[in-house]
């Protein structure tokens, strides 16, 4: 059972209910999540449940003995002090101190055979009431939970019909996703000791994906175009598993590793940066290290910026103010 929502619940809705954490299997995975108040009813019934049956168990395993070992023949007085405390038997504890005094009693009149068997049953099944009252509580074992996926959507659609006011509202919302990754890594995936407590509060189910970083690698490309010989950038995240480091609850059968490599290093730009304006006025710059499948008036290049301090406004309008 969870019984933890974490911090998120507000903006991340959880379902609340029955369902399978597959990460365990669909017998061990049987998860009820319930909120605070309703799972601490239910781990206290839980407790009191346990010890009302293990107490009628006893109740049933007194009457049991007491009939087994029963005789018309004649036994000495342990033996019916034996039988009466098993007859009369009201709990395991109660029944385990009678035993403890009628063996204390008779020890040394060669009568510890008749009694001690019976007291250490009767020891046994006390300490496990107790230990199962216990554990009850660890029902609620986890602080996992599964969200409902009603927050979960396409953000943008590269559909033509889409107007420009629900483009620009994607997009910012794109932005702001964005910046929050941003300071997320920033924040979580320092070197520092301490940690944020938004990192420890976040709805993912790993705080860190896991990676090995390589800050002595060599050239990505060809050598004569890296700044750098061997002290160039290599990430590489190893497997991914969806529900392992993820959280999508899915079967085995339906899980997806995948792994991603970035190996990255500074290029050498002379020689291969070259200037261009558009037609509208607009300054670029381009980085020429090989072809691409987009071009202006059929040059190619690798990726182009915005040069604003060569902008040309070739189109201008009067203004709507004056300074008188």
């Amino acid at each position: 059972m969870d019984t933890s929502h974490r911090n998120t619940s507000a903006a991340y809705p959880v379902y609340v209910g029955l369902w399978t954490n597959w990460s365990y299997g669909p017998v061990y995975g049987s998860m009820l999540t319930l909120a605070q108040a309703e799972a601490n009813l239910l781990v206290a019934f839980v407790a009191f449940y346990v010890t009302f049956v293990l107490g009628r168990l006893w109740a049933i395993l007194c009457l049991c003995l007491h009939m087994a070992f029963s005789s018309n023949r004649p036994r000495d007085a342990a033996y019916h002090q034996r039988q009466a405390s098993l007859r009369n038997s009201s709990d395991s504890g109660a029944t385990a101190w009678v035993l403890a005094q009628i063996w204390w009693l008779w020890r040394s009149r060669n009568s510890p055979t008749k009694i001690l068997p019976f007291l250490a049953l009767v020891i046994l099944l006390w300490g496990a009431t107790a230990t199962a009252s216990g554990f009850s509580s660890k029902i609620a074992f986890s602080n996992e939970v599964i969200l409902t996926g009603s927050s979960c959507r396409f953000v943008y659609d590269e559909d033509s019909s889409l107007n420009i006011t629900r483009t620009s509202s994607a997009w910012y919302y794109i932005s702001k996703w964005a910046t929050a990754m941003a300071d997320y890594a920033q924040q979580c995936y320092s070197q520092s000791t301490f940690v944020d407590q938004n990192c420890i509060n976040s709805p993912f189910v790993q705080q860190q994906l896991p990676m090995i970083v390589n800050q002595t690698a060599g050239c990505p490309f060809d050598p004569s175009i890296c700044a750098t010989k061997s002290q160039n950038l290599l990430i590489d995240t190893g497997y991914l598993d969806t529900d392992h480091h993820f959280g999508i609850n899915t079967q085995r059968d339906g899980r997806t590793q995948f792994r991603a490599i970035f190996h990255c290093g500074p290029l050498i730009t002379k020689g291969y940066v070259a200037d261009f304006q558009s037609p509208e006025g607009q300054g670029y710059r381009r980085y020429l290290f090989g072809n691409t499948s987009y071009s202006d008036q059929g040059d190619t290049y690798t990726y182009r910026k915005q040069n604003f301090s060569g902008s040309i406004l070739t189109n201008t309008a009067r203004p709507s103010y004056s300074l008188e």
